[in-house]
């Protein structure tokens, strides 16, 4: 055998056949996955939640085993007389030298409240701090085996001593975890009090270079307590931004490739840029990028960044509530030019003004104005209360987003204005980011998971939406005219009422689907359905099962029609003429202009199924008896032959067998007529 054929054959077998295509899209199946997920979401959470709250709870008890509260770190905002060495006794003009009492009786100190201010004059230049620890407090912390101490950041570069001797330097601003000092047994031992000196160089245009933290509080630790500061420093300033950063920029992918493929979903496109943004606002806090700008540029690009954060938000909600393009777009040119303005216009110190305006202010004006602007659109919406106009759906999804931008508000105001403990925010700041979007996101993929549906349901064949056409599909082919369709057409245009031609070939659709059809085209009052060979043992029977339940239906409609007074008086019922053929058919796109494509469906093989149909269906009105109160169906005599032959209770239904009608070139067809009237008037009667 040839090596293409047994290609073929191999790639046949991994082709999904129409049985598996069906599996798949079966509703118990989806059923089966929702709990697979579920299951599988749910022991991955039972397995490391555990943990992960227990160190959160270790972490927000962290604290100092023997706390300094009110440590009283004098200041010198000077030069020491004399450059200090490795040991610092060694030199009496030294300001580290414990027997210099210049440091240590400093009347300055650090927590007087105007340290910040004090230290505007000495940007470039250096300054000591220092700090004596009682006896007592030594030896609370020795009987507790607590041996470490607790310094705290900082920002600039700096060197450190202990009792006059040098035990270590740093650059401070690189440095992601706190400064915390070790001592030996031999000098936690000692009954003397503890002199720490601290020179600053302030070499980075920090506002404040040493930072001590609110949230980690000065003071004596063991080594486990140690261990958790550093783990949740490493948390706050590693693992936390860095990994929000990622997140947000797939999601911010995800919503840019949503938006190219529906352009018109104009939310898509900003809440990738709000998601993008977001982006950037954890990026500065990364130890990474935040030490490898000066302070300046990192207060400048948080700015801009924050602007356009809160920007972009503002532009989701316009764009999902659907404003006018001229509101967009001026917004958008505000957006974007604004905060450039803002950022590196100012020094340092209207920076930090300018920074807490945003954080205060701005953010949430931006998310209450998205919730006023969805919340208006919801409004007006309801308002319109004419069954053609409304859409409760749309309402309902406005309030939705319009509520989640005024809770996204109120909780940026209380951040801002430092309504929440700077120990709690240390654990879930950034994630909030997360959860918006998920939120908004949600609400938005909501649509689009919709609009798929009802492209999904669209009588564009499942079959044009293969990654592959196939080459041939068998089956049987049932057309069907609706008789008299004109009056329905005058009725709808005079009284302004509902498209009763409409809701039939909706019942009609329902009916082929339900025998295991397809809709493959619609022209006019004329429906062309399909039957697959691979999803229907046979693809006859089941046109004809289909055409029966169309003339029940259509009978049961039009009864409900007239109980009502819609009925247009000129016409008796839904009837029409059909007609069924076999052969093998083939999807197909043609190009149009500007690029477009349109579904269409060519005849397969050697057989014309199409022309066919449409003869059989010309020879309809040969038929004798036939009028416009009957609907009737033919089809060629072997193919009826065969249908009888298989199904004998069938043969009551044909009213005309082996019939020899003559098409308009003049040649004669044998063909048998179909009658579903009987199996309608029992429905008739039962109903």
């Amino acid at each position: 055998m040839a090596p293409d054929t047994w290609l073929r054959k191999f790639f046949r077998l991994l082709n999904r056949s129409e049985a598996d295509r069906a599996a798949v899209l079966a509703q118990n199946r989806e059923y089966w996955k929702y709990l697979l997920f579920g299951s599988f979401a749910l022991i991955l959470t039972a397995i490391y939640a555990p943990p992960l709250a227990q160190s959160f709870l270790t972490w927000y008890r962290v604290h100092p085993d023997i706390a300094m509260p009110e440590a009283d770190w004098r200041v010198i905002y000077a030069s020491s007389d004399h450059p200090c060495g490795n040991i610092a006794t060694d030199d009496p003009r030294c300001l580290a030298n414990p027997a210099n009492p210049k440091l240590w009786n400093s009347p300055v100190k650090r927590f007087d409240g105007e340290h910040e201010k004090r230290l505007v004059s000495r940007y470039g230049k250096d300054y000591w701090l220092g700090l004596t620890i009682p006896a007592e407090t030594v030896t609370a912390a020795r009987a507790v085996q607590a041996n470490q101490f607790m310094v705290g950041h900082f920002m600039s570069s700096y060197s450190i001593w202990v009792d006059g001797v040098f035990v270590r330097n740093g650059r401070g601003i690189g440095e992601s975890s706190p400064v915390i000092l070790r001592f030996d047994a031999r000098r936690m031992n000692s009954a003397t009090p503890m002199q720490l000196a601290i020179h600053v160089n302030y070499d980075n245009d920090y506002q404040v270079p040493d930072h001590f933290c609110n949230n980690l509080r000065q003071g004596f630790l063991r080594q486990v307590t140690a261990d958790r500061f550093i783990t949740l420093m490493s948390f706050w300033e590693r693992a936390r931004p860095f990994s929000l950063l990622l997140s947000y920029a797939l999601i911010s992918v995800l919503f840019f490739f949503l938006w190219l493929g529906a352009p018109k979903k104009q939310e898509y496109f900003y809440m990738s840029l709000f998601a993008l943004a977001s982006a950037a606002w954890e990026a500065r806090w990364t130890d990474v990028l935040f030490s490898h700008f000066h302070h300046q540029m990192n207060l400048s690009i948080g700015i801009a960044v924050r602007c356009y954060l809160s920007g972009f938000a503002l532009l989701t909600a316009l764009a999902f509530a659907r404003v006018r393009s001229g509101l967009l777009r001026g917004t958008l040119s505000m957006v974007l030019f604004a905060p450039i303005a803002l950022a590196f216009a100012a020094d340092v110190a209207s920076l930090q003004v300018l920074r807490g305006f945003l954080l205060r202010e701005v953010t949430p004006i931006c998310f209450f104005l998205g919730s006023l602007v969805c919340f208006a659109q919801a409004f007006a919406l309801a308002r319109q209360l004419t069954s053609n106009t409304r859409v409760p759906v749309r309402v309902h999804r406005l309030s939705l987003f319009g509520t989640g931008f005024l809770v996204a508000s109120v909780y940026y105001f209380c951040d801002g204005n430092h309504f929440f403990l700077p120990t709690e925010r240390t654990f879930w700041r950034g994630f909030e980011f997360l959860l918006f979007m998920l939120y908004f996101g949600a609400i938005a993929l909501k649509e689009y998971a919709e609009d798929v549906v009802l492209v999904n349901k669209t009588p564009v064949s499942e079959y044009h939406r293969r990654p592959v056409l196939p080459d041939a599909i068998s089956g049987a082919i049932m057309v069907a005219d609706l008789k008299s369709s004109e009056p329905f057409y005058k009725q709808r245009a005079a009284d302004n009422s509902g498209n009763l031609v409409s809701m039939w070939r909706s019942h009609f659709y329902t009916s082929v689907l339900k025998h295991g059809g397809v809709i493959i085209n619609k022209k006019g009052d004329e429906v062309i359905a399909f039957f697959d060979s691979e999803r229907c043992p046979n693809p006859a029977a089941a046109a004809l099962r289909a055409i029966d339940d169309i003339a029940a239906m259509s009978e049961l409609l039009a009864l409900e029609f007239k109980r009502q007074d819609l009925f247009p008086g000129e016409v008796n019922g839904f009837f029409f003429r059909g007609s069924l053929s076999l052969g093998s058919i083939r999807p197909v796109w043609e190009e149009m202009a500007g690029g477009n494509r349109e579904a269409y469906w060519e005849e397969a093989g050697n057989t014309s199924p199409f022309v066919e149909a449409s003869r059989l269906l010309d020879l309809e009105r040969k038929v004798p008896g036939t009028h416009s109160d009957v609907s009737l169906l033919v089809l060629r005599e072997d193919a009826a032959a065969g249908l009888v032959e298989q199904f004998p209770e069938l043969a009551r239904k044909f009213i005309q067998r082996n019939c020899a009608f003559a098409d308009k070139h003049g040649h004669a067809h044998a063909v048998a007529v179909y009658s579903p009237a009987v199996v309608a008037r029992h429905l008739k009667v039962a109903a």
